[in-house]
């Protein structure tokens, strides 16, 4: 799907949202060009595709090495978000569809939208809590840690099983079900030395940045603007990924 060029409040907004942590802010309106990005976190079953077309090899972690939880090898997941994934895993998967991950402004335009007026000083009315808007993370909108991890039903879900949670540009997922690698390194002041044109992500670090919380987390963790971290070697089986890709 394509997310248009345009701007964005990037960060917690304090207006609205009482749980921002200090890596979350400063909000800063940033200006994107424009992108597409994958609809769905990335399948087992494109992750077979990937294999099949001499791209990927078998996740770092799979259902057979690792047990249940992780999704590759499990049957009846196939239209799961595959898991087990490291950083360098996901990388290999968007070069061989022909993308890239996503950076962090990326990522949190997509799921979040775009400014809903040009006046940069009223961007941040459209910074909500959560893709669908200000309302509290449930089982309706999202797939979490709510009656039970993955809603009870202890496991990911298949992709866009709750439509009702879908971001502005309608992509789904990006609150729960798995954690999703981006490109960035993270840096917890990043945000206040950023440029506001479409910003890379700090040039070194130890850990990469996960977004968008899974179903094994509660509802503060999928919060738009939550940022989390993870040594890049990492698969676990509530991490994945979805990629993007040159909007012509």
């Amino acid at each position: 799907m394509l997310v248009a060029d345009g701007s964005f409040a990037r960060g917690c907004n304090e207006f609205t949202d009482t749980d921002c942590k200090a890596d979350e802010k400063p909000q800063r309106i940033l200006y994107l060009k424009p992108f597409r990005i994958d609809t769905f976190e990335v399948t087992v079953a494109r992750w077979k595709a990937c294999i099949g077309g001499g791209g990927c090899k078998q996740p770092t972690k799979t259902f057979k090495t690792s047990g249940a939880g992780f999704t590759y090898g499990e049957k009846g997941r196939e239209q799961h978000p595959v898991s087990g994934v490291s950083w360098a895993d996901a990388v290999a998967f968007c070069k061989w569809a022909g993308g890239r991950l996503p950076t962090e402004a990326e990522w949190e335009k997509a799921a979040r939208g775009s400014c809903k007026t040009i006046a940069p000083k009223s961007c941040n009315g459209s910074a909500f809590i959560y893709p669908w808007g200000d309302d509290a993370a449930s089982c309706q909108r999202a797939v979490l840690a709510d009656g039970g991890d993955g809603c009870g039903k202890k496991t990911t879900w298949a992709v866009g099983s709750k439509p009702l949670g879908k971001s502005p540009y309608g992509a789904h997922d990006m609150a729960g079900n798995v954690w999703e690698w981006v490109a960035d390194w993270y840096k917890a002041d990043h945000y206040a030395k950023a440029k506001t044109n479409d910003p890379p992500g700090p040039e070194v670090g130890d850990k990469r940045v996960l977004r968008g919380g899974s179903a094994f987390w509660s509802d503060t963790y999928l919060r738009t603007s939550y940022r989390s971290k993870e040594n890049p070697a990492a698969a676990e089986l509530d991490i994945g990924f979805r990629c993007v890709y040159p909007a012509k």
